[in-house]
């Protein structure tokens, strides 16, 4: 069905949602388009649901569903909320996004108008709860913060992904990768801990499916950043999530840009993959040494956490790291043959 599903993802978020919630009930929405809110309660036990409906307006509030998601993780939330959706175009906003007024009309503008486009995503702004670091512009894509294209359009293949916040995909596209059977493997984010990357499989699975990426400096939102996310140790403890997920991302990545070999079950490709690992880590340390600047040690150090979480998610269990590549190989294998055969 035409319209917009706006999904908001919430762990323990009853001091989050009052503001975001506010930002919703301002959105200036065309008559001619249709849309709903459904936010999902992933697990918590401060109130959000409760918080939630307090704060809706009369009128948000016939257009609303709040919903309780048990399984803690952003990638259960999301799976629910695609699950409640009832319009084609899902997008997805963090408990601490504030969206621009006419966000859905743009979102519906983008989507209606290129039946290409399985997923489309824009700029964030900061906000800041104390004073940024000096580092915060170097890793303030970690944040979801700032432009995701140097100009609106097509995402091409150089990037490759759209972050999770204000991340707008097509329900048919995402029904589209699960019947070539996308594994979605990534949890994301679970409770405090920092885990990453469900959203960037997802961007990857759309384009292994021949779905097209897009940015749109239309679509703004403020991001609302508390001090503590702002330290070093937060830092770290990202970038460790970050190179978790990177081990699983590398293969979609890998896959998709050249040809592979479908009758390899990839048994011991751990071990080759470990050493990819340790010699990137210690060609890019030196090259943050030898081009020295004044946040180099922090480059070093995040550096460090990155390859180790890399490390960590390849050594926890080597067989079940070659087993998810052979059905990653697989996935992406039925995809590009089938796209392949309805061009041909």
């Amino acid at each position: 069905m035409s319209g917009v599903s706006l999904v908001i993802c919430c762990h323990n978020s009853a001091d989050k949602l009052p503001a975001t919630i506010q930002r919703l009930c301002d959105l200036k929405v065309k008559r001619d388009v249709a849309w709903e809110l459904i936010i999902v309660d992933n697990a918590s036990t401060d109130g959000t649901q409760e918080t939630a409906i307090q704060h809706l307006s009369e009128d948000l509030k016939k257009i609303t569903r709040v919903v309780f998601e048990n399984a803690l993780g952003i990638r259960n939330a999301r799976l629910r909320g695609i699950a409640e959706s009832q319009y084609e175009y899902i997008c997805f906003i963090d408990d601490d996004n504030w969206i621009c007024p006419d966000w859905v009309d743009v979102v519906y503008d983008i989507m209606s108008k290129r039946s290409e486009i399985g997923a489309c995503g824009g700029s964030g702004l900061p906000i800041f709860e104390g004073s940024p670091p000096l580092w915060f512009e170097q890793y303030k894509h970690c944040y979801a913060v700032g432009p995701q294209n140097e100009i609106a359009g097509y995402v091409e293949s150089s990037a490759g992904y759209l972050w999770g916040a204000g991340l707008t995909i097509r329900k048919s596209a995402w029904a589209d990768i699960i019947s070539y059977g996308f594994p979605f493997t990534l949890v994301g984010r679970s409770g405090s801990t920092l885990s990453a990357g469900e959203d960037v499989e997802i961007c990857f699975a759309l384009r292994c499916c021949g779905w097209r990426l897009w940015y749109d400096d239309r679509l703004t939102y403020y991001h609302v950043i508390p001090a503590f996310r702002l330290t070093l140790e937060y830092l770290k403890k990202m970038h460790r999530g970050f190179g978790e997920a990177c081990t699983v991302l590398n293969m979609y990545d890998t896959f998709l840009g050249s040809d592979f070999d479908i009758d390899n079950d990839y048994r011991g490709a751990w071990i080759m993959d470990s050493w990819h690992v340790i010699i990137s880590y210690l060609r890019q340390q030196i090259a943050y040494m030898l081009k020295f600047d004044q946040l180099v040690w922090i480059k070093l150090v995040i550096n460090t956490n990155f390859a180790f979480g890399k490390l960590c998610k390849i050594l926890a269990s080597p067989t079940n790291y070659d087993q998810l590549k052979y059905k990653i190989c697989l996935f992406v294998f039925n995809a590009k043959s089938s796209k392949l055969r309805i061009t041909d």
